[in-house]
C-alpha cells in the first residue's frame, strides 16, 4: 500500500490538470500556450508541492537567500522533493529487504525512513543558507572595491549616474554584473540608479550597497560633494573585512589548538592505561 501510494503521488503531477490562477500568485511557472512550450517534470512536481504542501514546509527559506545564489523557488522546491524521496524511499526499500532477509520489523525501518526523508527535505535549505552567507561576504568585498572606484569617478567630476556605470563596468565578477544589470534596468524604467541600487541592497540583504547608494544619492539629488564620504565608507568596509578575517583566523587557530590538545590527551591515556591496569591488577 505504501509503495502504491508513493507511485500514485509521483504520477499525479504528470496527469492533465485544470489551470489554476492561484499558481500565478504562488510564483509557479506556467507553460506558454503561444510558444507551445511545456513545463518539465521537475517544474510540475515542484509546482504541485508549492500548491499543496503547507507554507511552513515550502517557504522556510527567504527570497533574498534564493535570489543571491541565483535559483528560483521552484528549482529549490524540486531539490527538496528529490532529496526527500531519494533518502526516504531508499531507506524504505532497504527496510523491506531487511525484513525479507533478516526478519527485521518493517515499522522499525518506516520510522527511520520518515526521519531520513525529513532530513533530506531540510538539507537543501541548509545548503542554500550557507551559500547565501558566502555570497553576501563576496558581494560585500565587491562593494568595497565598487565604492573606491566610485570615489575615483567622483573625484574627476563625473556625473553621479555616469560614475555608477563606469565603476560597475570595471570588473566582470558576478557581483559587478548584478550591479550593471540593475543599473541597466533602472535606465530603461526611468528610475534613478541610486534608488535602484538601494532597492537591490534590500532585496539581497547587502547593507553595504545601500550605504553607497544613499551617499551617491546626496550628490545626485542635492549636488553634494561625496568624495570624502565614499572614501570613508570604503576604508570602513576594508577595516571591517580585515577584522572579520582576523576573527575567522583566530577561531580556526582555537579549533586547531583544541584538536591538538585532544590528540595529546588521548595519547597520554593510551600510554598510561596499561600501567594503571598493571597496578590495579
Amino acid at each position: 500500500m505504501l509503495f502504491g501510494l508513493a507511485v500514485a503521488l509521483m504520477l499525479m503531477p504528470l496527469l492533465p490538470a485544470r489551470p489554476q490562477l492561484r499558481a500565478v500568485q504562488d510564483g509557479v511557472p506556467l507553460a506558454d500556450p503561444a510558444a507551445g512550450s511545456k513545463l518539465s517534470v521537475q517544474d510540475r512536481i515542484a509546482g504541485w508541492a508549492l500548491r499543496v504542501l503547507p507554507e511552513p514546509l515550502t517557504m522556510r527559506l527567504s527570497a533574498a537567500d534564493l535570489d543571491i545564489v541565483g535559483i528560483t523557488r521552484v528549482e529549490h522546491t524540486w531539490k527538496k522533493v528529490f532529496a526527500a524521496l531519494l533518502m526516504g524511499v531508499g531507506l524504505l526499500v532497504m527496510s523491506v529487504a531487511a525484513q525479507l532477509v533478516l526478519s527485521v520489523p518493517l515499522w522499525f525501518g518506516l520510522i527511520f525512513a520518515v526521519g531520513l526523508a525529513a532530513v533530506g527535505w531540510l538539507l537543501p535549505d541548509a545548503e542554500v543558507v550557507s551559500r547565501a552567507k558566502q555570497a553576501r561576504e563576496e558581494f560585500g568585498r565587491s562593494v568595497a572595491v565598487f565604492v573606491e572606484l566610485l570615489a575615483a569617478e567622483r573625484r574627476r567630476d563625473a556625473p553621479p549616474a555616469v560614475a555608477l556605470e563606469n565603476a560597475a563596468a570595471v570588473s566582470d565578477s558576478w557581483a559587478f554584473r548584478r550591479i550593471r544589470q540593475e543599473l541597466l534596468r533602472a535606465r530603461y524604467n526611468k528610475v534613478q540608479p541610486w534608488a535602484a541600487l538601494e532597492t537591490l541592497s534590500m532585496q539581497l540583504k547587502v547593507p553595504e550597497l545601500g550605504d553607497a547608494a544613499r551617499i551617491i544619492a546626496l550628490s545626485g539629488d542635492k549636488g553634494a560633494s561625496v568624495y570624502e564620504p565614499l572614501r570613508a565608507l570604503g576604508k570602513g568596509l576594508r577595516i571591517r573585512m580585515l577584522n572579520e578575517d582576523a576573527a575567522r583566523e583566530a577561531r580556526a587557530s582555537d579549533t586547531m589548538s583544541n584538536i591538538v590538545t585532544g590528540v595529546a590527551v588521548m595519547f597520554v591515556v593510551i600510554i598510561l592505561t596499561p600501567m594503571l591496569l598493571t597496578l590495579l591488577g
